[in-house]
């Protein structure tokens, strides 16, 4: 994960799409939309309640973030959402897939081709959480009425309080995951 001398944010889409010709990189982009289905399924997720959903979906999108940049970890994003929603018997909201996209844009933008700091790691994951979890995701499911008019106020309370009391968790566990696998893939030579 060395960064680049010139890291131009033009070409970060043309550098991204470029993995996907790859068959290594796809090879390991389709392992990871794997650990997204299977971490995204109810029985491996925390629920408190209708709204509140805790799970560790955030581990596979940051490292094809990283590894990948922003196409292939927008195509993880929505092949697991899409797949993980089916496995489940439920409908597909085009509209949560849109929020997809944008969770794998951001974070490939943020992460692709950095050194997975803490600073980097706080900002990455506190985009996802605060931005797409708490504003883009609660908006799409008020506009599709999962949340109802009477409801609204406190379904967005439980989920700010969700997503902050989530946030230190899920950045530390991606501080220690990425912090060891990196030093791993120095320590060996390994290439995503």
């Amino acid at each position: 994960m060395n960064q680049p001398n010139s890291y131009d944010n033009k070409n970060i889409f043309i550098q991204s799409l470029s993995y996907l010709k790859n068959p290594r990189s796809m090879v390991i982009a389709a392992m990871l939309t794997a650990i997204y289905i299977v971490l995204d399924q109810p029985g491996l997720s925390l629920h408190l309640g209708d709204v509140i959903k805790i799970n560790f979906i955030f581990v596979p999108v940051m490292l094809s973030a990283m590894f990948y940049g922003p196409v292939p970890c927008t195509a993880v994003c929505v092949i697991g959402d899409i797949l993980g929603v089916l496995i489940t018997g439920k409908g597909v909201v085009p509209q949560l897939v849109l929020v997809e996209i944008v969770r794998g844009i951001l974070m490939g933008i943020i992460m692709f081709r950095r050194k997975p700091t803490l600073p980097r790691i706080v900002l990455g994951q506190s985009v996802a959480t605060l931005f797409v979890n708490m504003c883009l995701n609660t908006a799409v499911l008020i506009w599709v009425g999962y949340l109802s008019a009477q409801n609204v106020f406190a379904s967005i309370l439980w989920r700010v309080i969700k997503n902050l009391l989530a946030l230190p968790i899920e950045i530390a566990v991606l501080y220690k995951l990425l912090d060891s696998l990196t030093k791993a893939m120095e320590k060996y030579k390994i290439k995503p």
